[in-house]
């Protein structure tokens, strides 16, 4: 993820090579629902659906506050496209519809929106398919085959994409048996179906549908090499503190990026220099979590601030 932040800062999406790791982003909103059916819809509120929608609801509000905090705070500091210190009502209208609704790339931090909106989605599909005795499989399989039609016939919402993929995140989490280990265990397929990906994407660039597929093999692929790489070395155990602290690596490593824009601002670096931003931006990022993993069990307050912002 650093690596993709880094490209967009530096390199721009323009670069041939974007197209390689476009599954990064939409990965960790099929992520989230997977981890939604897989974990809580089973344990914690497998029982207490009301409760589920308030917890749903509550980290979706928390998740546009501090998505609204953190560009605020990117514009009055180092700057951002939004440029809202120069706004009047009107141009704050068009452009909280330009973010909000028609998601035109130009905040940081945009899948948190995304995410959001899934998340306050996800007990009414759920309950949809309750009442109309439809599994979340066909669910998904339905919206995906709305928004891949929508995408050849007229200018497709990222937001809208977003949700289609996170949908059938949901879906593949509710199965009772773990789709991903299937991957594992053949993984020559696997291998052999990632390689007709990359030549698709080679041709033809990321249409959602190869987006689609992109994401549920780039995720098969990384879930089985970890699992023959295990979790007693000390990469596996940093990545797993990683993802334990996704949210604050996420915001943690845009901030040092746009830090470093703005610091050497007229400055753009060539060759060898170019992987410096990178380095650094990924040396923060472990030492922030590493800090934040430590201070926690020393000081209530400081755990108190994490979880009330980032828990």
């Amino acid at each position: 993820m650093v690596l993709y932040h880094w490209l967009n800062y530096y390199i721009g999406i323009q670069w041939e090579g974007y197209r390689y790791i476009r599954f990064l982003t939409p990965s960790f909103i099929f992520i989230s629902g997977f981890l939604i059916s897989h974990v809580s819809l089973r344990a914690a509120y497998a029982s207490d659906h009301a409760r589920l929608r308030r917890h749903l609801f509550g980290r979706a509000m928390k998740l546009l506050i501090v998505f609204v905090a953190l560009n605020v705070f990117a514009d009055l500091t180092v700057g951002s496209r939004l440029d809202l210190r120069d706004s009047d009502p009107s141009s704050l209208l068009t452009t909280a519809y330009g973010v909000f609704i028609s998601e035109d790339g130009r905040a940081a931090f945009d899948i948190l929106v995304s995410i959001a909106y899934f998340l306050m989605l996800v007990p009414i599909v759920v309950g949809m398919a309750r009442r109309m005795r439809l599994s979340l499989m066909a669910m998904a399989m339905a919206i995906l085959t709305v928004v891949t039609v929508w995408g050849f016939t007229a200018r497709t919402n990222p937001h809208i994409e977003l949700l289609a993929i996170g949908f059938l995140g949901l879906a593949v989490g509710a199965r009772r048996s773990n789709a991903f280990d299937r991957g594992r265990r053949h993984w020559v397929v696997l291998v052999l179906m990632y390689l007709v990906y990359i030549w698709a994407i080679t041709r033809w660039n990321v249409l959602f549908p190869l987006q689609v597929v992109g994401v549920c093999l780039s995720l098969a692929g990384i879930y089985s090499i970890a699992e023959v790489w295990g979790t007693d070395r000390r990469l596996s155990r940093e990545i797993v503190l990683l993802g334990q602290y996704s949210l604050l690596s996420y915001v943690v490593q845009i901030a040092v990026l746009q830090f470093l824009r703005a610091a050497f601002r007229g400055f753009q670096p060539t060759g060898a220099a170019l992987a410096l931003p990178l380095i650094v931006t990924v040396v923060a990022t472990v030492v922030t979590i590493e800090l934040a993993d430590r201070i926690r069990p020393r000081s209530r307050a400081f755990d108190r601030l994490y979880r009330t912002v980032f828990a």
